[in-house]
């Protein structure tokens, strides 16, 4: 297993953001608050029907990093990003790159569960990405 640096101590869950499960991409809003989960994954172009790009963050990075990328893509294709998870007293921080790629991997099954997705990174989220690829790929 591939030990992680320390993460910073921050309890602020105020940068997760709301995607709800099983919408259509199309209709995905934050105000609809009854009906949706905290999630890392947040939507940086969610409208479009082509295939899914998700990005994952280089350590300790949030989904802003991206934002720039997600605007010169296509404008028919989702874009998507995870923030890297917050610590807290109910979420340990994760300390191994599986257990990143496990945390990612629930919250992409549960908000967006259909593929095909583009996966992709920079820096260690290259490396998140990669794991990733090979838990789809297995499944």
């Amino acid at each position: 297993m591939t030990e992680l640096p320390e993460p910073p101590s921050v309890t602020n869950e105020g940068i997760h953001q709301h995607v709800q499960a099983g919408q259509d991409r199309e209709e995905l809003t934050s105000a609809d608050a009854t009906a949706v989960h905290l999630s890392l994954l947040v939507p940086l172009q969610p409208k479009g029907f082509d295939t899914t790009v998700i990005f994952c963050p280089s350590f300790r990075k949030t989904a802003v990093f991206y934002h720039d990328i997600a605007g010169h893509l296509a404008p028919d294709m989702p874009v998507y990003s995870f923030n890297w998870p917050v610590p807290t007293t109910d979420n340990p921080p994760a300390e191994t790159l599986e257990t990143i790629a496990e945390e990612f991997m629930r919250d992409l099954e549960r908000c967006i569960p259909h593929g095909p997705y583009v996966l992709g990174g920079y820096c260690f989220g290259a490396v998140i990405a990669i794991e990733m690829a090979k838990r789809l790929t297995a499944s």
